[in-house]
């Protein structure tokens, strides 16, 4: 999905995400993106399998 939404919104969007990802992880306040996983309307997305999904994301940013 990150290599999507490279394709999609491009790097600088992406290299955005991953700035807000880290934030939040340092802070370990997810209060935001709870609210943004109504927004997506995805069945069975809940915080956790975001995190996880968070954490794929900064390896995919880390590999460039």
């Amino acid at each position: 999905m990150a290599r999507q939404y490279i394709d999609i919104e491009g790097f600088d969007a992406f290299s955005e995400l991953i700035k807000e990802i880290k934030l939040t992880d340092e802070s370990d306040d997810w209060t935001y993106f709870e609210h943004v996983i109504e927004d997506f309307e995805v069945e069975g997305l809940d915080i956790e399998k975001l995190k996880e999904m968070a954490n794929i994301a900064l390896k995919v940013y880390q590999s460039f």
